[in-house]
């Protein structure tokens, strides 16, 4: 019968990648788990990539937490401490959080929190994101992609701001009922041109597609009448 051990030595021989070492720490016995781990820490390829992948799919407590400590040296970026917040164990999505918090992170990874992380990090996200002042365009993207409690949060506090046009379109398109009406009656007061109106026409929901065809039909009615009168004066 082959040995283990003699298996172990030819599987070296091969020039296994990280992907071979991680599935034997995620998935084999405890002493094969600890000689992949020794050799896993020694390929030069190894990145936070697969510390996150052991990390989130890991069975051994012992070597998830020798992950999360790999991973911490390594100095990882805020997008992938947000990937463990979003969709890591609950104890590691607890301690990533606690790191993006010492660190000075972007809205943008705030942002990312709130549209798809875990629903019990995203009002401290929300609460985060509102500190650092984000711009408009980072609001309109929680209106897009957001929860429907987070479009609501993101179109009220879009509607604070100095706002524009754009703004206005993103709430139409995205924005739940209440604040579309608002964003309506707002753009309608500053009678933008009509590449506004076009984009409403071609992505809002049906109700205001109606409404800005309508309004782009009356504008080239009204266009077309005042060329008709000025040739008139010119011909006369």
């Amino acid at each position: 019968m082959i040995s283990k051990k003699f298996i172990w030595e030819q599987f070296l021989k091969k020039e296994p990648s990280n992907i071979d070492f991680r599935s034997i720490i995620i998935s084999g016995s405890d002493e094969y788990k600890a000689k992949a781990w020794e050799q896993f820490l020694e390929q030069k390829s190894s990145n936070t990539d697969d510390l996150i992948f052991i990390i989130m799919h890991g069975s051994d407590e012992y070597y998830k937490a020798k992950a999360w400590k790999q991973f911490l040296e390594r100095g990882p970026s805020n997008n992938d401490i947000c990937y463990i917040i979003k969709y890591g164990p609950t104890e590691y999505m607890a301690k990533a959080w606690k790191e993006l918090l010492m660190r000075s992170p972007s809205d943008n990874s705030f942002c990312s929190i709130i549209v798809s992380g875990s629903i019990e990090y995203r009002a401290g996200a929300w609460k985060e994101f509102l500190k650092r002042e984000p711009s408009n365009g980072e609001i309109r993207y929680i209106i897009r992609y957001g929860s429907t409690e987070y479009k609501a949060k993101a179109s009220e506090e879009l509607l604070k701001k100095e706002f524009h046009n754009i703004d206005l379109v993103c709430i139409i398109i995205s924005g739940p009922e209440e604040y579309k009406i608002k964003a309506w009656e707002e753009l309608l007061k500053r009678e933008p041109i009509d590449n506004y109106f076009s984009e409403i026409a071609k992505e809002g929901p049906r109700k205001y597609k109606k409404k800005a065809k309508k309004l782009l039909k009356e504008r080239k009615k009204i266009r077309a009448s005042s060329k008709e009168k000025i040739l008139k004066m010119l011909i006369e």
